[in-house]
């Protein structure tokens, strides 16, 4: 096995600032488009360049087994060494050129439910890295979404620092008002003089006589001086509205990123509400991030607001994989008719999908008071059929053309499996919007649990079996291997037989990370 200090200069280099920056950098060919499918990154792999490719070629060279286990072994420690210190993996951004655009993830690949993909101009709170995506192999999805955790614990600390500080100086301004009105109270001295302090804090007398009727000159001495407090009071309020008003914070929120390619670590850059438009009457509109162009309320006809939502837990292949097992065509409920099963898999899609949902619905109509249900379907989406989440391409409901082969009786109960889908979602989503109340995203329960997810990752890592490791460091490697394949033809793709077989060998390859990924998580969901 490899000595101590072999491994350390191994990830030194894999962790190398310098080598990070670097390397990758964007294509210098300005020929090459989307369309051109045989430079397009394969998918279950690792972007190339990237810290798990680079980390997984450097394994790969070893020489033994037992040496590509210490070498991840220690790997695994330096992730729970960032961990505890909130440090993020470093070189896993997007690279222009080299990775999917954001456009291709938005459509197909990222492992996130399909509800809300509409949801214009809304962002996620405290977070602006991205869901984890297909592009990348299982350890990859499992990277990204530490990442995920560091960013969004780093971001509470941040809002929690900040909060204390305005309660300090809130605490302090009360304060300064209790000294005050210590200032402001009367002493009379030996000639009757009463001294008074204006809010300027400026000393002037009342002299009075000493006549034993005192209501006659209480009557005389008629004086208001309460406007002597009523400014301190004023920007005393003000301090409390903006200590619950905490969403018009910088530390609050972090926008999700919108476009990949301008897409870095969180904290490279500010990245927060400093540049969302900020509605006047925040504090009815608590939540909101910035108008929807061309949407308005359809009852009073107020601008939409796309709010700040909760960051759902992040879907990796594996827990995609047990949501299709649980919803699964072919899955069959004990005791149970075939209609009874179709409505069980219904219930658990909506259990599944109700706490995101209720959240969006709480966020929204914090943002937008008055909405109605059909606003906000207007902004976020119509209902889909929430089994189709999780049943594979190929078993997905016939198309029009291959209805006609099917017979009658086939055709009904398609038609009536349908129907019922359908109505158990309305009748779903109306039911929820009836129990959703106007709470903002910051005043919710988070839906991530940062510290459980990021521990589950990082016990996954410790415990992975040699045969698993295995699997995704020749997934990686073969990536690998048809980039520099098709990096070292240069002007030979050109060739009409030889991009004829570079394309065949993508295929091949494609379709041997689909079955290497297969297998992993088929095989995790086994070994647990």
């Amino acid at each position: 096995s490899m000595k101590t200090s072999e491994v350390e200069d191994l990830l030194k280099t894999i962790f190398d600032p310098i080598h990070t920056l670097r390397f990758p950098e964007p294509p210098s060919r300005t020929d090459l488009s989307d369309h051109e499918l045989i430079f397009q990154p394969l998918l279950k792999s690792a972007p190339i360049g990237r810290l798990l490719s680079t980390l997984f070629v450097k394994m790969a060279s070893l020489k033994s087994p037992s040496s590509m286990a210490v070498v991840w072994h220690t790997f695994v420690q330096e992730m729970r060494r960032r961990w505890e210190t909130k440090e993020s993996l470093p070189n896993m951004n997007y690279v222009p050129g080299l990775d999917l655009s954001a456009e291709e993830l938005s459509r197909s690949m990222r492992c996130v439910s399909s509800i809300g993909v509409k949801a214009d101009n809304s962002a996620f709170l405290h977070s602006s890295e991205p869901d984890p995506d297909h592009q990348h192999c299982l350890i990859g999805q499992k990277m990204q979404v530490f990442n995920l955790g560091i960013e969004s614990m780093v971001a509470m600390e941040m809002y929690q620092s900040a909060l204390l500080e305005q309660q300090q100086q809130l605490q302090q301004k009360q304060m300064q008002l209790e000294h005050d009105e210590q200032q402001t109270c009367p002493s009379e001295d030996a000639d009757s003089a009463i001294i008074w302090t204006d809010q300027n804090g400026e000393a002037f007398s009342v002299h009075v006589s000493d006549d034993d009727d005192d209501d006659e000159d209480d009557e005389d001495l008629n004086f208001d001086f309460s406007g002597a407090l009523m400014m301190d009071a004023r920007s005393l309020g003000e301090t409390r509205s903006l200590a619950e008003t905490m969403g018009t914070s910088k530390y609050d929120f972090f926008d999700a990123a919108q476009s990949m390619a301008g897409h870095t670590n969180a904290f490279d850059d500010d990245r927060s509400t400093a540049s969302a438009l900020i509605p006047a009457n925040v504090n009815k509109r608590k939540g909101a991030r910035c108008p929807v162009h061309g949407l308005n309320l359809v009852e009073n006809q107020d601008q939409v607001y796309a709010p700040y939502l909760q960051r759902p837990h992040p879907l990796t292949d594996d827990i995609i994989h047990e949501r299709k097992l649980m919803l699964s065509q072919h899955w069959k409920a004990p005791n149970r008719t075939s209609k009874k099963t179709l409505q069980f898999r219904i219930g658990v899609a909506q259990r599944l999908q109700k706490p995101k949902l209720l959240s969006d619905m709480c966020s929204f109509q914090s943002a937008n008071p008055g909405a109605l249900f059909s606003d906000f379907v207007n902004w976020y989406g119509n209902p889909g059929n929430p089994l189709e989440e999780y049943i594979e391409e190929e078993t997905k409901s016939p198309q029009l053309e291959d209805m006609h082969k099917k017979s009658v009786g086939v055709k009904m109960d398609l038609a009536s499996e349908a129907i019922q889908i359908l109505n158990a979602t309305r009748d779903f989503w109306t039911t929820t919007w009836e129990e959703a109340s106007p709470v903002a995203a910051i005043d919710q329960d988070p839906l991530f649990d940062v510290e459980v997810t990021v521990e589950k990752v990082l016990a996954s890592f410790e415990e992975m079996h040699p045969a698993e490791l295995m699997n995704q460091i020749m997934a990686v490697n073969l990536s690998m291997s048809y980039f520099s394949l098709i990096a070292s033809a240069r002007d030979t793709e050109s060739i009409g037989i030889v991009r004829t077989k570079l394309l065949d060998l993508r295929k091949c390859v494609q379709h041997a990370l689909r079955l290497l990924s297969q297998d992993i998580v088929r095989r995790g969901k086994t070994a647990k």
